[in-house]
């Protein structure tokens, strides 16, 4: 048993080095390896993004220019919706309140008024936002549908 030791230690120190050869990767072959497949870096005019296609965002800053952005959070935190339209049906468009998670901030980046309704096909009202106003939602529910205050279709 006194040799066991002895031989031992040099397998250590060959385990070791394979793993810290493992460990080591250069900033870019790291950087290649993390970065997530297929997340879109722009919206277009009239296009959404929900769970399926946004990881989520860190602040209202974040709300692309000329869109109305949701987030699952306070204060523009948490999972994030983007609109650049008006959207009859917003449970279609944002998977994560389709699933029953509450917005509880939003930010309307566009030149024009929002109004949000509890039901699809812009039916019970429930709020609007300002042009570029932020903030937190004061109730509980989900967003049916969104539209463009003035624009053709919408109750205003």
């Amino acid at each position: 048993m006194r040799f066991l030791p002895r031989l031992l230690a040099p397998v250590a120190i060959v385990i070791a080095a394979l793993l810290g050869s493992l460990m080591t990767a250069t900033p870019a072959a790291s950087a290649a390896a993390t970065a997530p497949a297929n997340i879109p870096l722009s919206l277009g005019p009239g296009e959404a993004s929900g769970l399926d296609g946004d990881i989520g965002t860190a602040a209202y800053s974040d709300c692309p220019s000329g869109s109305i952005c949701f987030w699952s959070g306070a204060n523009g935190q948490g999972l994030r919706c983007t609109f650049g339209r008006n959207y009859p049906d917003v449970l279609a468009a944002c998977s994560w309140m389709a699933n029953g998670v509450i917005p509880h901030s939003v930010y309307n980046r566009t030149a024009y008024r929002y109004h949000y309704y509890m039901d699809a096909d812009y039916e019970t009202r429930i709020g609007s936002t300002v042009a570029g106003d932020s903030g937190n939602l004061s109730g509980r529910y989900l967003v049916g549908s969104l539209c463009r205050h003035n624009s053709t279709g919408c109750p205003n």
